[in-house]
């Protein structure tokens, strides 16, 4: 089976591919810094929609919004968290209309799983982590947003597919005090 992860934002990363093979990776950029969501979203349900028909996927992860109480917390302004949520639903939209199943997950349980910390004290550092964590395992150097869409492949597939997990944790590197 193959499986899709999306991390959504203005520039998104993707990954898919078997469980625990190298996955092929991708950052999408929706539109320039100051188009309108609209057009962002118009992107990406075009872009979901090719990759969908392309790769057949049986599964599309997607990492979950931010809460909207948290991230204004955080200073994260309106048109972002519309942005962040809108991309989120628009994805399940288009998943669901041709008929792919799609799973939310939580960033700080994928960095745990990916990277031993559920929590940086700066994001790029979650980012930096996932990023070395990729090298190791598959021997590849990616972008930023592409190092979380492939930390969130590999935790769902771990989630979807239990026993190939198992498997595969025995030929990985080892993390070495918790850290990628």
């Amino acid at each position: 089976m193959i499986y899709v992860a999306l991390d959504l934002a203005r520039v998104s990363g993707a990954a898919w591919g078997p469980a625990f093979e190298r996955p092929t990776f991708q950052t999408w950029t929706l539109g320039e810094v100051h188009s309108p969501l609209g057009a962002r979203g118009v992107e990406l349900a075009q872009r979901l929609r090719q990759l969908i028909n392309d790769v057949c996927p049986g599964k599309v992860f997607i990492e979950a919004p931010m809460r909207m109480s948290g991230a204004m917390r955080k200073g994260s302004n309106a048109d972002t968290l519309l942005q962040l949520h809108g991309l989120v639903f628009l994805a399940q939209t288009v998943c669901w209309k041709a008929g792919v199943e799609c799973k939310l997950y939580e960033r700080q349980a994928v960095l745990k799983h990916f990277t031993g910390q559920p929590r940086y004290k700066d994001s790029k550092d979650g980012k930096r982590a996932c990023m070395t964590r990729i090298k190791q395992i598959w021997g590849v150097e990616v972008r930023e947003d592409e190092a979380d869409a492939g930390a969130l492949l590999h935790y769902g597939c771990a989630l979807n597919e239990p026993k190939a997990y198992i498997t595969a944790r025995g030929s990985e590197p080892v993390m070495i005090d918790g850290r990628a």
